[in-house]
């Protein structure tokens, strides 16, 4: 019988515990670096001393690109971010997902790593000098073959974990998250170039904020004041300057 399960990774306190729905066909795996973790049933908490020299972003993306590093005797799992809550129905996924090694989502608001580059920006995910290396990054992927056919919303992801192809896949997804901007889905289709393409499931978007049978979206907690006062700034700026400002300005950058 295939073993299964559902699991996330929250370090540093970046999110706070989701309890799922649960659904006795699979196991529930919450991975963190706080050895005090009381989390609600069904989740397993697994404590991680992962490398110091990492930090909370890396230790987090590091349990997320690998889960058969973490996961011994599970053949599967369906990776989701901490602030998501699994509805009953996600464990539907698996059977979704069933005969391919990779699975994951459409974005459901952007088509290209130019817009998500160009989003970044105007979100004040990133700054002005990560925004110049986030257009060189991904003007390296396509200078290298990169032929783009979608923009994965990284926060659900299903893998084999037996998939050879999935697991170099995934150490080049590390390779290039570690070397570029830090924001893993500017990578995530280039990397995963390693594994044949009838292996790889990109399912139509959801939004997993709005109504949907899978999952229930909660937002990061706002850790002090200080956050309140960023988010007012950052409003203002997003109208001051709009997405197809951005947009433009990367497109500029491949004309």
């Amino acid at each position: 019988m295939t073993k299964r399960c559902i699991y996330t990774a929250i370090f540093g306190g970046y999110d706070a515990i989701q309890t799922p729905e649960v659904e006795n066909s699979c196991d529930y795996i919450l991975f963190t670096d706080d050895k005090n973790c009381n989390a609600p049933a069904p989740w397993k908490v697994v404590t991680c001393n992962l490398h110091s020299e990492l930090s909370h972003v890396q230790k987090n993306r590091y349990v997320k690109f690998f889960p058969w590093k973490f996961l011994d005797g599970y053949d599967e799992s369906l990776y989701i971010d901490g602030n998501l809550l699994a509805k009953k129905a996600s464990v539907e996924l698996f059977s979704v997902f069933k005969g391919s090694d990779f699975g994951a989502f459409h974005h459901p608001f952007r088509s290209s790593i130019i817009e998500e580059v160009a989003a970044l920006r105007w979100m004040e995910r990133i700054n002005k000098a990560s925004f110049d290396d986030a257009i060189n990054q991904i003007k390296y992927y396509f200078e290298n073959g990169y032929q783009e056919q979608y923009l994965v919303e990284a926060n659900v992801i299903y893998r084999k974990h037996s998939s050879k192809e999935v697991q170099v896949a995934m150490e080049a997804w590390w390779k290039e998250f570690n070397r570029g901007v830090k924001r893993d889905q500017l990578s995530l289709g280039y990397s995963l170039k390693a594994v044949q393409k009838e292996y790889i499931r990109i399912l139509p978007p959801i939004n997993v904020r709005a109504e949907n049978p899978y999952f229930n979206c909660l937002k990061h907690p706002i850790q002090g004041g200080g956050d309140v006062f960023k988010r007012g700034k950052r409003k203002a700026m997003m109208m001051l300057f709009p997405f197809k400002y951005w947009e433009n300005k990367v497109r500029k950058e491949f004309k």
